[in-house]
């Protein structure tokens, strides 16, 4: 049975091929359909970009020729955009990437750094824990939630605040993707919440 909503590999890499042994791997464990190749960042980030209910991990290759910017740029793109994509620096020598470069990725959450050029059974465990903990994230489960609703009910007044403003389920998760002050504020609460509950199922269980 094909998964309610599946995790989408986009590869960012004009180098990366369909018969890339990696690109290979990916497909047979996730889907052919779910594992997409993009040798030009401006359509990468398009695609990322316009699939954003999706749960998504980009594997992002930092040279991406002499005619196209930076991996970096690319990276920054999807960061203005989005905080709920989980992102793997991919470069064939990262010994280059210089220390200004790896704390701009640290402080935007990039999920991990490879080389392109190591063996498969070294780079599938660490895109295979992405996509794990990607599913476990509590802003994920959040955007799939509201995702889950129609869109006329979407556009609907939802929640208001204490200043009185009123925020529909649309611009809720806008504000998740953004990791805007309100949405850290509702991650925050759907954690207090969750814990809340388990503290009283065991105290229930302790006093059953």
């Amino acid at each position: 049975m094909p998964q309610l909503n599946p995790i989408r590999i986009v590869i960012i890499d004009d180098n990366f091929r369909e018969t890339n042994p990696l690109v290979i791997t990916l497909k047979e464990k996730h889907g052919e359909e779910n594992v997409r190749i993009f040798r030009r960042p401006d359509e990468g980030v398009h695609f990322v970009l316009n699939n954003l209910s999706s749960k998504i991990v980009v594997l992002l290759d930092m040279d991406l020729g002499a005619h196209e910017r930076k991996g970096d740029k690319v990276f920054d793109e999807i960061r203005s955009n989005t905080s709920l994509v989980t992102i793997i620096i991919m470069s064939a020598n990262l010994l280059t990437l210089n220390n200004e470069t790896l704390r701009g990725f640290i402080n935007n959450h990039a999920f991990s750094a490879i080389n392109s050029n190591d063996p498969v059974k070294t780079n599938l465990p660490i895109i295979e824990t992405a996509i794990d903990q990607l599913s476990l994230r509590v802003d994920c489960a959040l955007e799939e939630w509201i995702l889950h609703h129609p869109s006329d009910e979407r556009e609907k007044p939802y929640l208001t605040i204490r200043t009185g403003e009123k925020y529909s389920l649309d611009q809720i998760l806008t504000e998740i993707r953004l990791n805007t002050e309100l949405g850290i504020y509702l991650q925050k609460g759907i954690i207090r919440v969750a814990v809340e509950l388990l503290a009283r199922q065991k105290e229930s269980l302790k006093n059953g």
